[in-house]
């Protein structure tokens, strides 16, 4: 004798009802194409993310969901193959409506101004910007003072303006050799 067909869901499926996961749609017709993938796209995610969940539960939670086995089937991918060509192919499949494109969001690089930031961080630069600062000033101070002998030139200042540029030249090269490293 022949047992009724079953009515209710799959195993797969049962296990994700108990685990929280629930089906998210944007209208009723993506509700009713997405309801082949039973995991929500941040059920996924917690099971890949060991930052936020622990592994312990990420275990429990495969191991509730059938394994790997178990969740290739709900997610309707062979663990041996991946996904078809044509389902890769195609633009419009349930899947994509439902987890969105399998693609790594543009790596965003610092620009040529954050590397010439960064360079000025370097401990020796600043030492030396703090060495032509007090250089410059005393410069300044013995060609305009009172005691400055009008015959001489004044040309204490340059030492500190050199030290000033020689900082200039080295963020300047730092940052272009970074940016291009980038470019790369």
């Amino acid at each position: 004798m022949r047992s009724p067909p079953a009515t209710g869901p799959p195993p797969a499926a049962a296990a994700a009802a108990d685990l929280d996961v629930r089906v998210e749609s944007r209208d009723e017709a993506v509700d009713r194409s997405a309801a082949a993938f039973p995991l929500s796209a941040a059920a996924l995610m917690s099971l890949l993310d060991f930052t936020e969940t622990p592994p312990e539960e990420v275990k429990r939670t495969l191991a509730r969901l059938g394994g790997v086995p178990g969740l290739c089937a709900m997610l309707r991918v062979d663990p041996d193959h991946g996904l078809s060509d044509a389902e890769v192919a195609d633009i419009d499949t349930p899947r994509r409506r439902k987890y969105g494109v399998n693609q790594l969001p543009p790596l965003l690089l610092p620009t040529l101004l954050e590397h010439a930031i960064a360079a000025f961080k370097d401990v020796t630069l600043i030492a030396l910007l703090v060495a032509a600062a007090i250089s410059l000033c005393t410069g300044l101070y013995q060609d305009y003072s009172a005691d400055h002998d009008p015959r001489e030139p004044r040309i204490h200042w340059i030492e500190g303006f050199a030290i000033f540029l020689a900082v200039f030249i080295i963020v300047v090269v730092t940052a272009v050799n970074n940016w291009k490293k980038d470019d790369l």
